[in-house]
């Protein structure tokens, strides 16, 4: 099964790359076409977290997915808001417990005279219509219980969207497990959860001995049916609490030394994570400075070099700190020129600056942007 990620804003295919270059979730039509003509008829799943945005992209990825040859099948992880409840509404959906969905009316920006604000009332008014046929391709509301639901921008839970036909019906949440993940705040030592896990194995299949704490007998229990031999000791499969028989406890250290194979894999598991947490790192750092030389040919050298090693930024908070200096130097001088020109008396006469031009260097700054995006851009397609 094929699965089609809706997270982030939906925006059109020829936008996206600008999303991918900021680093911000989106979703656009070419994404959904790329998975479907993968998936070749075969099952799709869609995962939805979505508050919306282009309404003709959504409305483009739902006729793709209602018009699929394969089975389709929507998850609302979280929202499915505004264009995204419009793509809901292809094939079969479910939504989290704690799940919404969001339907209103859809918005616009115009500017001119009264001809263009009535062309674009005509237009969006034509547009909600167009999202109430898609509401209608799922529910059994009519047009006008969908534009009393859209004027008031209505934001459903789980169940309301269910009742009105927004949706299927309620995810059924699997059993609450216990995290895998664990958050430390230490400085003392620290074994790895799976080390425990597998110590705690080890002792419940009979191969290490009990561990005590402080002289207190450890109960192990097992899931198992409850018997006991005849000669009055008790049975390895039991459910009942398996008592320490005495003597002095066991501590890690004496374990780790009657097992060394255990220690290895402790040693193992942190030479592992210290590799992995060194490559990513510098991974991370490789790709920060290659983004800030990309940029680097129109900010100062003093500012690449503190950005790069002194004071370590990305190369967007480096764009930003360059405009804004150059900024502050347009302000300076400014300010400078006035001065000059009230002692000299002759504020008619325009002062010849030094330095180059500041707009200047920010439309250089602005060009080394582009240029960089549309070379990720072409690594996108």
């Amino acid at each position: 099964m094929k699965k089609i990620n809706i997270k982030g804003t939906i925006v059109s295919s020829d936008e996206k790359w600008i999303y991918n270059w900021l680093g911000m979730p989106a979703v656009c039509p070419k994404d959904v076409e790329n998975v479907l003509s993968n998936a070749n008829g075969e099952d799709v799943v869609t995962e939805i977290n979505s508050g919306g945005g282009n309404l003709f992209a959504g409305i483009e990825i739902f006729t793709m997915l209602a018009d699929y040859k394969g089975n389709v099948h929507q998850k609302v992880l979280s929202l499915a808001g505004s264009a995204a409840s419009v793509l809901l509404m292809a094939g079969t959906s479910e939504i989290s417990p704690a799940g919404m969905v969001m339907a209103h009316n859809c918005s616009g920006e115009t500017q001119g005279d009264y001809r263009a604000m009535d062309s674009s009332s005509e237009l969006l008014q034509k547009a909600n219509q167009s999202i109430r046929n898609a509401y209608k391709h799922k529910t059994n509301l009519d047009d006008e219980e969908l534009t009393d639901i859209m004027n008031k921008e209505t934001w459903m839970t789980a169940e309301e969207a269910v009742e009105a036909g927004f949706v299927d019906s309620i995810m059924p949440l699997g059993k609450e497990e216990k995290s895998t993940t664990n958050i430390y705040n230490s400085i003392s030592p620290i074994i790895p959860e799976e080390i425990i896990n597998k110590l705690k194995q080890k002792i419940i299949d009979g191969k290490l001995p009990e561990l005590g704490n402080n002289g207190i007998s450890v109960p192990i229990i097992t899931n198992s049916a409850s018997t006991e031999d005849t000669s009055g000791t008790e049975s390895t499969i039991s459910n009942k609490p398996k008592e320490n028989k005495g003597g002095e406890p066991m501590v890690l250290e004496d374990v780790l030394k009657d097992h060394p194979e255990i220690k290895n894999e402790i040693d193992a598991l942190k030479d592992t994570s210290k590799q992995e947490g060194k490559e990513e790192g510098a991974k991370a750092e490789r790709e920060r400075l290659q983004a800030i030389d990309n940029i680097a040919n129109n900010i100062s050298n003093e500012l690449v070099n503190k950005a790069k090693y002194e004071e370590p930024i990305s190369a967007e908070a480096l764009a930003l700190q360059a405009i804004q200096n150059n900024v502050a130097k347009a302000s300076n001088y400014m300010k400078d020129a006035m001065n000059d020109s009230s002692k000299s008396g002759v504020d008619d006469v325009p002062a010849n600056p030094t330095d180059a031009d500041p707009q200047d260097e920010d439309d250089a700054l602005i060009e080394a942007a582009t240029k960089t995006a549309n070379a990720k851009r072409k690594k996108v397609k």
